[in-house]
């Protein structure tokens, strides 16, 4: 169980980290967003997704919030889902929709990718 936790927290590290990046340089990381409208990528986010999930909920009872983590894989689980069965094109579209934001935008989704992140790595 202990390894499944670090696996988390390692998760919660790279989700802030990434998440600080996309709020200092926003103009430079939205240009790797379309790299993921690749059928082939979109399905691999997927099935990712779907193994990350099962390590939330593997070690939500052995957590310090067990609910927070919990709720967290059924999130990560039901995204996973949805990239694996959602038309291709609907998700492409959804890609396009954040490329249009702005870097305001981009920033606050970056904030608030942060805030997730720390929650992960305390909640673990």
């Amino acid at each position: 169980m202990g390894w499944l936790l670090m696996i988390i927290k390692a998760l919660g590290v790279i989700m802030a980290v990434v998440g600080v990046l996309f709020s200092a340089i926003p103009e430079k990381l939205i240009k790797f967003i379309p790299l993921f409208k690749v059928t082939k990528r979109i399905r691999i986010v997927g099935i990712v997704r779907l193994g990350i999930a099962v390590i939330f909920l593997l070690a939500a009872s052995g957590s310090r919030w067990p609910i927070v983590i919990a709720v967290l894989g059924i999130i990560t689980l039901i995204s996973g889902v949805l990239a694996l069965t959602l038309k291709v094109k609907h998700i492409k579209t959804f890609i396009d929709w954040i490329e249009a934001r702005n870097e305001m935008f981009v920033r606050i989704m970056g904030g608030v990718v942060v805030l997730i992140g720390l929650l992960i790595i305390f909640a673990a």
